[in-house]
């Protein structure tokens, strides 16, 4: 019920933000749908919602919110099962944030 809230919550703060514009809100409703056993809802607001590519290079000059974005879609592969995928995305993000 609380991902229904959330929902519907969100979509009417869209009206007046961009998703980009808030993506703390967007990146807590992904982890809610998560926790939830949505894996399928978290990752479509983290795809079609905050424009993730899971196939994009990882960039170490990418802002800070690129990072925290790459992190969520890393719990969320981890979630959904794909763990090597999951420990790879980890390790990639780490070496970035490392190098900073």
């Amino acid at each position: 019920e609380e991902v229904g809230v959330w929902q519907r919550i969100l979509n009417v703060r869209a009206l007046a933000l961009g998703y980009r514009d808030d993506p703390d809100s967007w990146l807590r409703y992904a982890a809610l749908c998560r926790r939830s056993g949505n894996a399928a809802l978290s990752e479509s607001v983290l795809t079609r919602r905050l424009g993730f590519d899971p196939a994009s290079p990882e960039r170490r000059d990418a802002p800070l919110a690129a990072q925290r974005l790459r992190y969520a879609y890393a719990k969320h592969a981890w979630a959904a099962g794909r763990r090597d995928d999951a420990v790879a995305r980890a390790e990639a993000l780490a070496d970035v944030l490392a190098d900073a």
